[in-house]
């Protein structure tokens, strides 16, 4: 019950936070779905104990949403991936690690500062990785169609 309950205050933050930085009226809901589902992914991986994986394969799916979406209905992409992105900034660990720092626990800051750096590469990754397919699929696209010549 735990994770349908996670998986709505997930859909419901990224409503939220899509209200507050002005997203088109029509991507909020889209938005919101696109938060629940990736969050949906996120905690069943993560619950294996792969946070940085989780972290990994939610974000690839909300930049893979947010590049299909874009296109379905002419807006740029980051409408839907940073409101969606959110859920993933690793705020815990960048609390922890500094958290170790100040009270001078070096295992804890080193742990929860590779932990941070590690997260933070993967949703850079995973976003890159997505956004550098469709620029791809967008030239090759281009190079078929006699019109853009």
């Amino acid at each position: 019950m735990a994770v349908v309950a996670q998986t709505i205050a997930a859909a419901l933050a990224v409503f939220a936070i899509g209200a507050v930085l002005n997203a088109p009226r029509k991507a909020l809901l889209l938005s919101a779905v696109i938060g629940g589902i990736v969050w949906l992914i996120f905690y069943l991986i993560k619950s294996e104990g792969q946070v940085v994986l989780g972290t990994f394969v939610a974000a690839v799916v909300t930049a893979l949403f947010a590049q299909i979406f874009a296109r379905i209905f002419k807006t740029p992409a980051t409408v839907f991936l940073i409101s969606a992105i959110y859920l993933f900034v690793p705020g815990t660990s960048i609390y922890r690690s500094v958290l170790g720092l100040i009270s001078g626990d070096r295992e804890q800051f080193i742990y929860y500062a590779n932990e941070t750096i590690m997260i933070a590469g993967a949703i850079a990754t995973a976003v890159f990785m997505i956004d550098s397919i469709f620029i791809i699929i967008n030239r090759f696209k281009k190079r078929k169609d006699p019109s853009h010549e």
